[in-house]
């Protein structure tokens, strides 16, 4: 048993708040738990009075009370691994909080527990809460008359199965006596919560020596149950006809033809890739990388593969831990594409294991990099995203692509593994096109390879890419572009993003109360402002005419060149005479950090790619009803990636709200485009004649009294 020392992450909450704003408290604990499995202590002035744990989170979801464990284990700082040991036998429990003799709280320490079966843990829990309707309905395609639950979350499986099926259900001990009787019954399902234990299919295998009609089929995992639910819905995803879906099966050792002698062994040889990388010092060995990774063989580039990041959840969804890797950059929880350039009109999404994800090649050499770089070359408008991850299935790529938007003419593209095409074979899906028909092609194909053949290096990356593009290209070409802008499918919202509606929230929203007018025909505007500019003055002057009110929100965070209260004054002085215009704070939860963090970064990481959903949809549920806003506006950006990947995110959410999106063109003095930057420039060089130029005179005074040393 292996543990390991976690004091970063320790999520502590006062006493105080809960007894304060036990709703609050509660919204805190099921936002953590959506994406942690860490244990959450409470704790007065240091001292730990009780916590909750993973499990008891999920077993009392909708009992705070109950949540808390107050008879709890703890570790001493002084026990030493015997006892550390036997105390986490105990609890079964991850985590497992460390006292001193005060007991004053230290740290925790961590379990080492499979990751995959904890991944498996966190999946089952992340789908029945967002999927009720979808594994209620695989239930109820099974000829049983009775279910039976067992394992650790049976008290939440059991819940789930009262409340969303008609079946007949109970608990079920771990007990190979009544396991037996129970299996023998017809028309009873058995779903373990756990990984199946091996002792079970032992039984099962013993039964079946005597009862053939005893199969594997009777007892299932929860993650098997999960999976196939989103295998049959999946058949409606593929044929949905406003979208077009690619499945492609990955190469095996068995499907290829003409490899090198020395492929064969390696390949034979099945070690991963990281054995290679962790063996240089082999004499043959460090031939054989140096050859598979040509120009890439250096140094850095090896050790950035021991960096690379793994799979971790965003509400429910499998995503990658982000990275600044060099190499391998992970950007809000997508491997990094290269060559995206601008504004594109569709979207690309290649799911698939570490054949996607590119496990031995940097960034511009993965699979979506050189097919974004292909049609950038042959101008098809398509925005290539990489889903990709080391070791994930076909089923956990299904639950990504369901909680996407969609529009008319998007693409997905599935990589899938022999097996997983034997699935999908099954349910009626037979079209799946193969990389080893591209691969066997050449006649000298070698040392394309690190070990497994799903470990390609960029040469054979190259012959992938070429071979999807000729596959996809007729509907490429055939596509109605203007189609683009029609949202076939929103994005799944995260429950739980209801939780946000703190007091902080609900404070700022009695402020809009008192702030709005009697008009129905209204517009909003979120602005900066660092600092305002005529570029900004007549945006707000065009809007104007279109709306009864238009609604300024000035950006209130405090992380920009000029101070929030000189930005907020900036508007207030150059909008006085325009009568119809309401200048307000942004407040300090929408149009934020917390919101909106990749906005505040973009200056120091122009490669940032941006989720700005939770933003959006904070104005759009609940900024936009108080003051009746069905218009908003936005100023055209060609340079900014930001924000050009923000106005598509209001694109794709806004008209599921009725609201209209207005993008404007960026309006120019002397022929360029007037731009914040440009003002920050002419500041730091003192040139007051292109100040003038660019910003109002109000605005021109603030600069040249608070900002500019003569």
């Amino acid at each position: 048993m292996k543990w390991k020392i976690e004091k970063e992450k320790l999520f502590i909450i006062d006493e105080s708040k809960i007894n304060a704003d036990e709703s609050y408290v509660y919204n805190l604990i099921v936002n953590h738990f959506f994406n942690n499995d860490s244990n959450i202590y409470v704790t007065n002035n240091k001292k730990l009075k009780f916590f909750v744990t993973y499990e008891s989170f999920l077993n009392n979801k909708f009992d705070l009370q109950k949540m808390f464990i107050k008879d709890f284990v703890f570790i001493n700082k002084d026990d030493n691994n015997q006892i550390i040991e036997q105390k986490f036998k105990n609890t079964n429990f991850n985590y497992l909080p460390v006292l001193d003799n005060d007991n004053n709280l230290l740290y925790e320490l961590k379990l080492n527990k499979n990751s995959d079966e904890l991944w498996i843990t966190k999946n089952r829990w992340n789908i029945l809460y967002k999927d009720n309707n979808k594994v209620a309905m695989t239930l109820n395609k099974y000829k049983f008359k009775e279910i039976y639950v067992m394992g650790n979350l049976k008290s939440l499986l059991y819940n789930y199965i009262i409340i969303n099926t008609g079946f007949k259900c109970f608990k079920l001990d771990s007990n190979r006596n009544d396991f037996i009787s129970i299996i023998n019954k017809n028309d009873t399902l058995i779903i373990d919560t756990d990984n199946i234990n091996l002792d079970y299919k032992k039984w099962i295998y013993d039964l079946q020596k005597y009862n053939t009609n005893i199969s594997y089929g009777k007892f299932i995992s929860i993650k098997e149950l999960c999976d196939y639910s989103e295998l049959i819905n999946f058949k409606k995803f593929y044929n949905n006809p406003n979208f077009n879906c690619y499945i492609f099966e990955f190469q095996t050792p068995e499907t290829l033809n003409n490899l090198s002698f020395n492929e064969k062994l390696r390949i034979s040889f099945d070690k991963h890739y990281r054995y290679y990388y962790s063996n240089l010092d082999n004499p043959e060995i460090y031939k054989i990388v140096k050859k598979v990774l040509g120009k890439n063989f250096t140094a850095d580039f090896i050790k950035s593969r021991s960096e690379m990041t793994g799979s971790i959840l965003k509400n429910g969804v499998c995503y990658l831990a982000d990275s600044n890797n060099e190499y391998c950059k992970v950007i809000n929880g997508l491997r990094y594409t290269e060559n995206k350039n601008g504004f594109y009109k569709n979207k690309i999404n290649i799911f698939g294991a570490c054949i996607v994800y590119g496990a031995v090649v940097n960034d511009e050499n993965t699979i979506p990099s050189l097919l974004q770089k292909k049609l950038n070359n042959y101008k098809y408008s398509y925005e290539v995203n990489n889903y990709g991850a080391r070791a994930i299935d076909f089923y956990e790529n299904i639950r990504t692509a369901n909680s996407l938007s969609i529009h008319k003419n998007d693409m997905f593209i599935f990589v899938v593994s022999p097996d997983e095409r034997k699935e999908l074979e099954k349910i009626g899906i037979n079209k799946i096109y193969n990389f080893s028909d591209a691969i066997n092609s050449k006649t000298s194909f070698h040392d394309y390879f690190m070990g497994e053949p799903v470990h390609c290096n960029a040469k054979a990356n190259e012959i992938i890419t070429k071979y999807i593009f000729d596959n996809i290209k007729s509907v490429l070409k055939n596509n109605n572009i203007q189609d683009s802008n029609i949202l076939v499918k929103k994005a799944n919202i995260n429950k739980n993003r209801e939780s946000i509606k703190n007091q902080k929230l609900i404070e700022y929203l009695k402020f809009l109360e008192s702030k709005k007018r009697n008009t129905k025909n209204n517009g909003a505007i979120m602005m900066n402002c660092n600092p305002f500019t005529y570029g900004h003055l007549k945006l707000i002057e065009y809007a104007s005419k279109k709306v009864e009110t238009l609604y300024v929100f000035i950006v209130q965070e405090d992380r920009s060149y000029f101070k929030f209260e000189d930005r907020y004054k900036m508007a207030i002085e150059s909008c006085k005479k325009i009568p119809n215009v309401v200048i307000l704070e942004s407040g300090t939860i929408f149009g934020t950090f917390m919101t909106f963090q990749a906005y505040f970064e973009k200056e120091t990481n122009s490669e940032i790619e941006v989720d700005a959903s939770l933003d959006i949809e904070l104005f759009t549920n609940y900024v936009a009803p108080i003051l009746n806003i069905s218009k908003r506006f936005v100023g055209d950006e060609p340079v900014d990636k930001v924000t050009q990947q923000y106005n598509r995110n209001l694109m794709e959410i806004l008209p599921n709200y009725n609201i209209e999106l207005f993008i404007i063109p960026r309006f120019e003095e002397d022929g360029k485009i007037i731009s914040a930057k440009t003002v920050r420039k002419a500041i730091s060089d003192k040139d007051f004649d292109l100040l003038k130029k660019l910003v109002p005179k109000e605005v021109y005074l603030i600069i040249k009294n608070k900002y500019i040393n003569i």
